[in-house]
């Protein structure tokens, strides 16, 4: 009899541990060959992209949804991508997100990128030239077994509208403090570079 009620209770910790599973995942919408989930604040980030164009813009809203994100894995091992526009609003691409996209050569992440995350263009082996959104997060291993040629942009220009004083004097000061920051962080930039033996330059030496 208590080897039945063992059993009895092993089974339903068992079915609670699968029920609460499933009601953590999120739930997956589908809008035309985007998979996506919604995030806390109602807007979108992309799980998997289910297409094969060569030339891909990825759209700013899904469903009318904005996308803010791109998630693990999501565009991973695409090899047929050559060319991938993103939206403007886009705050984080995630782990891998592009990795395994042999054929991708150039990548312009929109200044509103402020994450990137471990490996997310990892194994990119044609990749040549991306940029570095200003104040960027940059994870460990983003650019990894990446054309040897490839350029780092690192975007060294600030807004300066984020300056909220009418003072001359203590806009002044905020202006030094926001640019002594920027300083800091394309130090810190360089650094990354240097260390994962990357080519780099600035916005003013980028000639067409």
């Amino acid at each position: 009899m208590k080897k039945c009620c063992l059993w009895y209770l092993l089974i339903m910790l068992l079915c609670f541990g699968v029920f609460v599973g499933l009601a953590e995942e999120a739930v997956r919408y589908t809008s035309g060959d985007y998979k996506y989930i919604l995030l806390e604040d109602g807007t979108a980030e992309i799980v998997d992209y289910t297409g094969s164009e060569t030339e891909l813009t990825v759209p700013a809203l899904l469903d009318d949804h904005p996308v803010t994100g791109i998630g693990e894995r999501a565009f991973a091992e695409h090899i047929e991508l050559k060319a991938v526009v993103l939206p403007d609003g886009l705050l984080r691409i995630g782990k891998e997100a592009f990795s395994g996209c042999s054929a991708l050569v150039e990548m312009v992440l929109p200044d509103s990128v402020t994450i990137l995350d471990d490996k997310a263009f990892a194994n990119c082996a044609e990749l040549r030239s991306i940029n570095f959104p200003n104040r960027v997060s940059v994870g460990s291993l983003v650019l990894v077994s990446c054309h040897s040629d490839l350029v780092v942009t690192i975007d060294n220009r600030f807004d300066q509208s984020v300056i909220d004083s009418e003072n001359p004097e203590e806009r002044e000061k905020l202006l030094m403090k926001e640019a002594s920051k920027n300083d800091r962080w394309c130090q810190k930039m360089e650094r990354w570079c240097d260390k994962n033996m990357i080519q780099y330059v600035y916005p003013e030496q980028v000639t067409e």
